[in-house]
């Protein structure tokens, strides 16, 4: 089969490979986290570096698009860094090359793109066996200034006659707290009589300079009388960031919740200690950004890609989260020069995030009406389209539940 080769700032398609054109350097990085190669390019610029090259792993899920960026850049390489959320298992034929051009003699660092040790990736790692947990540890902490210390790490790697590698340390920044436009990270937020909306996000939005989508969210609840409460969190499966956003509810109840979050918690019950809605009387109105730009999600029939669906819509659902409204996409690449790499971040979408912040509002309301004076309606599939079938449902009984549902709202 004749495989042809795209531009390297275009995502990858099916049967479509992308040389990615990259010069040679000294030190490559690669990983499929917008927010982590706009966080490194960000310590390339400061550190006014030229020999250090950033890769985005979606352009390079196709074989030719790997031999490609082998033979042209990694091959030159003398330190080679990836990071992989899933293991080996989620770049395959990357991983197996890597390895054939760590026997040739440049030194290959393969570490997992969350906070759990993969000793199968430590194994097919090359460097020396303490530089790799320290090297994990610092893409862990986050933020710019272990950003500025990785990169000073990956340089004593690649020269090992250049020392200074003993006094490189991970400094803390923090995995969860409470954010304001402008002004960022705080200890709290003011309370007012305006009802208490939080807005849960990661905490690599604000490493990749990716807030926009947030204060857009933000300030169209202020418009609409509500009060925002912005949680950053690392993720909601960590303890301690479960235990901060229960603290944030105890302080700030909830008349509804946002949430920029993707998959699921996965926890057997409602009152499981590491689910930060159990016991809370509002709804969970889950928030979508798309991973293309606007003018690809318009013109594409499916929208959103299996990946968004996947973590966005399907996971989400299994939490009880409602909503789906799509608030923000994936902009149009934008050329980093220093490190020959197109770096992305997420552009609102104002009507979303007007149609999440009115039915926010209108849940608002609709929890302080007397229930005497709700209007509810109740929508019975009747599939295939005829009469006899109202309220089918395979392996389930409708007409009970609907009785059940009416009992319990009443």
């Amino acid at each position: 089969m004749h495989l042809l080769t795209a531009q390297a700032g275009a995502l990858q398609q099916e049967g479509e490979a992308i040389d990615l054109g990259q010069s040679p350097a000294q030190i490559v990085f690669a990983s499929a986290a917008d927010s982590e190669l706009a966080l490194l390019a960000g310590a390339v610029d400061r550190a006014g570096l030229k020999d250090v090259r950033l890769a985005n792993l979606l352009r390079l899920s196709h074989n030719l698009s790997v031999d490609l960026w082998v033979e042209k850049t990694l091959r030159h390489a003398k330190l080679v860094v990836v990071r992989l959320l899933g293991g080996p298992a989620y770049w395959p034929y990357g991983v197996e090359q890597l390895t054939a051009l760590a026997s040739k003699g440049v030194k290959v660092a393969l570490l997992p793109g969350d906070a759990t040790p993969d000793p199968i990736l430590q194994q097919r790692s090359t460097i020396e066996p303490e530089q790799w947990p320290r090297l994990h540890a610092l893409f862990i902490a986050g933020g710019p200034e272990n950003a500025d210390a990785l990169l000073r790490m990956f340089s004593a790697i690649s020269n090992p006659g250049g020392g200074g590698l003993a006094i490189i340390g991970v400094q803390p920044f923090h995995r969860f707290g409470y954010w304001r436009p402008i002004r960022g990270l705080t200890d709290e937020l003011s309370i007012s009589d305006r009802p208490a909306i939080p807005l849960l996000f990661y905490r690599a939005a604000l490493e990749g300079g990716g807030t926009a989508t947030i204060e857009a969210i933000s300030a169209e609840l202020e418009r609409q009388e509500l009060r925002p409460v912005p949680l950053m969190i690392s993720t909601l499966k960590e303890a301690a960031c479960v235990r901060f956003v229960q603290s944030a509810f105890a302080t700030h109840p909830p008349a509804a919740i946002l949430n920029l979050t993707g998959f699921a918690l996965g926890v057997d019950g409602l009152e499981d200690k590491l689910n930060p809605f159990a016991g809370i009387d509002a709804p969970v109105i889950q928030l979508v950004q798309g991973g293309r730009p606007k003018a690809q999600w318009t013109t594409d029939a499916q929208g959103l890609t299996a990946k968004d669906l996947a973590m966005q819509i399907v996971l989400p659902e299994l939490d009880g989260r409602i909503g789906g409204i799509l608030v923000g996409h994936k902009e149009e690449s934008v050329w980093h020069a220093a490190t020959e790499c197109p770096l992305s971040a997420y552009a609102p979408d104002a009507t979303g995030i007007r149609r999440a912040v009115t039915l926010a509002k209108n849940w608002t309301r609709l929890r302080v009406t007397p229930a005497s004076e709700r209007k509810v309606a109740i929508v019975l599939a009747n599939y295939p389209i005829r009469d006899g079938r109202l309220a089918n449902g395979v392996g389930y009984d409708a007409p009970q539940s609907t009785i059940e549902i009416l009992r319990a709202i009443g």
